[in-house]
């Protein structure tokens, strides 16, 4: 009885290791648990690398290994600190800058105004 564990399964079907949990669909391949130091190790059985093979050659797999690229990791996005809001423009205020020659001006923001198309008819 050979079993691999799923650090190795992973190199041999040349997924990243994390890949390996979405096994938990696969029927009939032969598992099992073994202690390395405290931690509980997932073993599979090597004569089983087959059907992790059509596993990970099938249609389903690759859909949603396709699928969690194009998400553009949004895992890692989520606690990061929200970007600070442009300041609206009537709350805008004057702003003083100096050039390189010496003179100061002054940038008053413009309010903002609705186009005449966007107005609502009563």
């Amino acid at each position: 009885m050979t079993y691999i564990t799923t650090a190795e399964a992973a190199v041999i079907l040349g997924v990243k290791h994390g890949s390996m949990f979405r096994l938990k669909g696969i029927e009939n391949v032969r598992h099992t648990y073994q202690r390395v130091g405290h931690t509980r190790c997932k073993m599979y059985h090597a004569d089983d690398i087959d059907k992790l093979k059509a596993w990970r050659n099938s249609e389903e797999f690759q859909a949603e290994h396709i699928a969690k690229k194009r998400s553009g990791g949004k895992a890692k996005r989520i606690n990061r600190k929200p970007r600070p809001r442009k300041q609206a423009r009537e709350h805008a205020q004057a702003v003083t800058r100096t050039a390189s020659n010496g003179e100061k001006y002054t940038f008053i923001p413009a309010p903002f105004e609705v186009p005449v198309a966007w107005e609502w008819s009563a």
